[in-house]
């Protein structure tokens, strides 16, 4: 049986970037062998607001409301994650940070990475996700390199070009 990855798509804007490096990212993953993967979109999974008497921590898999449950079996499907995510106001999507509040032991030792898009690559966003990783017992995959999956708009300077510039852009040119 091969692995299952899952990736998980934060944006539920309307008009949301989103799903431009969703296709880039779809396009690399279908040429690899030896390994599923399924897209997790957070439009389909709407959540009211976190407010449940008791921390899933505390009572795994014992979900309140079918909503909640659709989503924790969603996220059992997986044996891995990609969480793509933007950034707003200099953090991760008000959905999926929701979205992770009512599951918990769903995500628990299974390996998560994050591509972030947006003018600085969705870096702070991506930030507070590792930290948020760290405390759900989510093993996950520090990178430092920030990829701007729109047109790249920041300012490389001269030395940019010896050193590598890691800003990439959809179509794989760098700036």
């Amino acid at each position: 049986m091969k692995p299952r990855l899952q990736i998980i798509v934060a944006s539920t804007r309307p008009t949301r970037f989103a799903d431009k490096p969703l296709a880039w990212l779809v396009e690399r993953l279908a040429k690899r062998d030896g390994l599923e993967f399924e897209i997790l979109d957070m439009r389909d999974h709407p959540l009211a607001l976190y407010d449940l008497a008791d921390s899933p921590a505390r009572t795994p898999r014992e979900y309140a409301r079918e909503d909640i449950a659709a989503l924790g079996r969603a996220l059992d499907r997986a044996d891995g994650y990609i969480v793509l995510t933007s950034e707003y106001n200099h953090g991760y999507p008000a959905s999926l940070k929701n979205a992770l509040d009512h599951v918990f032991v769903e995500l628990n030792r299974k390996p998560v990475s994050f591509v972030g898009y947006g003018g600085v690559g969705a870096a702070r966003a991506i930030e507070q996700l590792h930290w948020s990783a760290s405390n759900s017992k989510w093993p996950h995959f520090v990178t430092r390199s920030t990829y701007c999956l729109t047109s790249c708009s920041l300012p490389c300077r001269p030395k940019c070009s010896t050193l590598k510039c890691s800003h990439l852009s959809i179509n794989g040119s760098r700036c």
